[in-house]
Parts: C-alpha cells; sequence; structure tokens
C-alpha cells in the first residue's frame, strides 16, 4: 500500500508499466470534468471508474481485496475514511476470480483520510475497506483507476 499527497504522484513511476501509464493520464487529465461511469484509459490494463458514492457509516469488519488490479483511490469532492488491514480473522465470501473480488474479516484496521489531496495505491492482495465516512459529509465524488499487475 502507497498513501501520499497528490503533489507527490510522479515519484512512484517506475515501478510498473500500468502504474505508470495511470500516473500519466493523472497528471493531464482533470477528472472534475469527466461524467461519471468507467473511462478507458489502456484497455483493460488501466481503466478508471469515476463513481458518486455515498460512504458507509456503520462500522464494518468486511475488508475487500483483488487478486489482478491494484487500485489506485483518489477522491474529486468530499471526504473519505479508508481502512487497511494485513490481519484475516476469516474469509466471508470466496474470491471471484471473473470479478476480481474477495472479501474477508478483520477486527484490526488502520485508517487513512482520502480529502482531494491525497491518493491511495492498494496492491493485489492487500485488505481494503474503502468508502467509509469521514469527516465531511455522506457524498464524495471518487476516482479509482484500475491497475493490472501482471
Amino acid at each position: 500500500m502507497i498513501y501520499d499527497d497528490l503533489s507527490k504522484l510522479d515519484r512512484y513511476k517506475g515501478l510498473h508499466t500500468n502504474i505508470d501509464t495511470a500516473i500519466d493520464y493523472l497528471l493531464k487529465t482533470d477528472l472534475s470534468q469527466l461524467e461519471i461511469g468507467r473511462h478507458t484509459i489502456d484497455g483493460d490494463k488501466v481503466f478508471l471508474l469515476l463513481q458518486d458514492n455515498t460512504l458507509n457509516s456503520e462500522p464494518s469488519e468486511s475488508f475487500e481485496y483483488h487478486a489482478k488490479y491494484m487500485d489506485l483511490q483518489l477522491l474529486v469532492s468530499g471526504n473519505e475514511n479508508f481502512r487497511y488491514t494485513r490481519t484475516i480473522d476469516a474469509d466471508l465470501q470466496p474470491f471471484n476470480e471473473a470479478d476480481d473480488f474477495g472479501l474477508i474479516r478483520s477486527s484490526v484496521g488502520l485508517d487513512f483520510e482520502l480529502d482531494g489531496q491525497t491518493f491511495i495505491m492498494v496492491y493485489p492482495g492487500e485488505y481494503h475497506q474503502p468508502s467509509q465516512l469521514g469527516k465531511a459529509g455522506y457524498q464524495v465524488k471518487k476516482g479509482v483507476i484500475k491497475i493490472l499487475i501482471d
């Protein structure tokens, strides 16, 4: 996992070709000018999901993970709490290869704030809980760039 200021995003170039593609896209694209939905950047290797989300206000021990794709998440507007864990208490939902999605339960989590000035990159196999209520309201406009890590 990487958590940092958006102003430092370019320092992560060179980690993977597909990460470089995502960073280049973010450096030249104003996400606030895009419509909600999927935006192709490089086929199925790198794409953007632009979302209007209602944040979860109830505590949860459910964390998602992926096997093929990294998530690079940032906010266009609003404030969100993002949780991360390395601890698995139990499997909640068997991993679905077609959706690249699984769920685990964990009673332990670290909190990170997404606020329009920060971003978070979560590698395949890392357990995370996005869309948790932050400091300012229940609605966010969010960009999730899915990055194939092969």
